[in-house]
């Protein structure tokens, strides 16, 4: 039996001021396909959990990633995903839609899922939002624009730098 999930890595935060543009315009492009009308449950990063209405998080969202299981590490896409798929799996889901938002992220994070998916034996698909925007106010820099994003890839290329700040969720 076919049994689907959402799995979405977020884009960005506004700290304490709230998820941030970006988070909730994919939840916004999410909800437009109907994803989350109860066909699939739904496993989101704590930014785009926050996006829900009450009504969604009843109906579908089932598992919530709040932080890196190792204390004080970076929250990054890696460690997202491996906390969605163990609990995709544990939770007999064949087939995971993606939701990310499009520019640069989407690539990467879809090279992750289909290597996590062929390690879980689970089928692995994109979720099409069409363009989401930049949070020109997000606490993350790199998400705050096109540039950035670049800017941040090449970092990481050709230093190994990732993320920021500790997020916040780790700090408690």
């Amino acid at each position: 039996m076919t049994k689907y999930a959402v799995l979405g890595q977020s884009f960005g935060h506004r700290g304490k001021e709230g998820p941030g543009l970006s988070n909730e315009k994919l939840i916004e492009a999410v909800r437009k396909k109907r994803f989350l009308s109860g066909m699939a449950e739904v496993a989101l990063q704590h930014e785009m959990a926050a996006c829900l209405t009450p009504e969604e998080r009843v109906r579908c969202l089932r598992f919530t990633v709040r932080g890196h299981r190792e204390r004080g590490k970076y929250l990054d896409t890696n460690e997202v995903f491996s906390q969605e798929f163990d609990w995709a799996y544990k939770n007999g889901i064949t087939d995971v839609y993606i939701l990310t938002h499009p520019f640069i992220h989407r690539a990467m994070c879809m090279r992750l899922a289909r290597k996590l998916g062929w390690q879980y034996g689970i089928s692995v698909y994109k979720i099409p939002t069409g363009w989401i925007p930049f949070d020109k106010k997000s606490y993350q820099w790199w998400t705050r624009g096109p540039i950035r994003v670049i800017i941040y890839c090449i970092r990481f290329v050709l230093f190994g730098h990732r993320g920021g700040a500790v997020n916040e969720m780790d700090e408690s």
